[in-house]
């Protein structure tokens, strides 16, 4: 008979009992001495059976109590150091300690402690919130924050312009809930991460401006511009980034060929507005070169400021032949004149 059914009757059997024997029972002084004498075994027939209704009442009660154990619920350990005392294991109390200080734990010390709980709990699982379920946790997220970082790390070193502002933000919440604080910490790794991630995003932004504007419109990239490119180069890569045949240098390079060719532009057009007909072919010739330095041989528009420079400089040297033909023959005319006039007199005098 399994104890739950004997305890069920337990209540039934103690009535029926206390049913023949209530107007039989003693005061409590007399259930006393009943009791002394019961163990003496001089009590009469009547006090054996007040004894027994006594002896009932205690299993009553003790059924009672094993029925509340059975249906009161486990209570939690308040904390994991409290669970290691109940193991009674160094290796257990010593990790739980570690835990609360806010230590990762290795993963050879997460598995020896599961393994002691295990035989503790006589091979069990240990339940969620034990010492070595918290510490397993932290093993794992402290994986998760490594095995993250140095997925960003590669990316900084291969590409940098690879890693975004999601990669960050992923990186630095891993690091939160493997290290538990709300903030990067000045000088870690992953504050050195973040501030590598924002120095390439700057550069890039700016390296983007700069190439829209030179393929739209070179005109509109300033000094300043290129300036500040440089600058932001060298914070995220290095002096290097500036080295002669880098993408910063071609850049720059290209913006002084613009420069140099805008303010030679610029001088030219005060010179066609001023005076037009003193534009020499070499003045010309030189704005060519320019032009052709900073957008390329083939892309001179016919319409611009170079073309008219070059045909205002035809112009006026096909002007200048055409004077000093004229002026050449003048000089011719006039000195057969004088030869005219020489013989003549000559003529006349003999």
């Amino acid at each position: 008979m399994s104890s739950e059914n004997s305890s069920s009757k337990v209540p039934a059997i103690i009535e029926g009992v206390k049913g023949l024997l209530v107007n039989d029972k003693k005061t409590p002084a007399a259930n006393d001495n009943n009791d002394a004498a019961a163990k003496a075994g001089t009590c009469s027939g009547n006090e054996q059976k007040i004894l027994l209704v006594d002896e009932i009442d205690k299993k009553e009660q003790q059924a009672k109590d094993l029925e509340y154990q059975k249906g009161k619920p486990t209570e939690p350990a308040d904390n994991t150091a409290s669970q290691a005392d109940a193991t009674g294991d160094d290796a257990v109390k010593d990790l739980a300690v570690k835990l609360e200080q806010g230590e990762t734990p290795s993963v050879d010390e997460a598995h020896k402690v599961q393994s002691e709980e295990q035989n503790a709990m006589g091979g069990a699982r240990p339940p969620t919130g034990s010492t070595s379920a918290v510490a397993q946790s932290a093993v794992d997220k402290e994986q998760n924050f490594q095995k993250t970082l140095h997925e960003v790390e590669e990316k900084l070193e291969k590409d940098p312009s690879s890693v975004t502002n999601e990669d960050a933000a992923r990186l630095h919440n891993l690091e939160r809930r493997a290290h538990g604080q709300t903030a990067t910490t000045k000088g870690s790794e992953v504050a050195e991460i973040q501030s590598k991630v924002a120095k390439e995003q700057n550069f890039e932004a700016a390296l983007h401006q700069v190439e829209d504007k030179l393929q739209n419109d070179p005109s509109t990239v300033t000094k300043e511009e290129a300036t500040r490119l440089a600058s932001l180069a060298q914070r995220a890569h290095g002096p290097t980034a500036i080295a002669k045949g880098s993408e910063v240098a071609e850049i720059q390079s290209k913006i002084t060929k613009e420069q140099n060719y805008q303010e030679a532009a610029a001088q030219m057009l005060d010179h066609i507005n001023s005076a037009p007909e003193t534009i020499t072919t070499a003045e010309a010739q030189h704005l060519h070169r320019l032009d052709a330095r900073a957008h390329g041989i083939n892309n001179i528009q016919k319409d611009g400021i170079t073309a008219k420079a070059q045909s205002l400089a035809a112009a006026n040297e096909r002007d200048a032949n055409t004077a000093n033909q004229s002026s050449n023959q003048n000089e011719k005319g006039g000195a057969q004149h004088v030869e005219n006039i020489n013989q003549t007199a000559n003529t006349e005098s003999k």
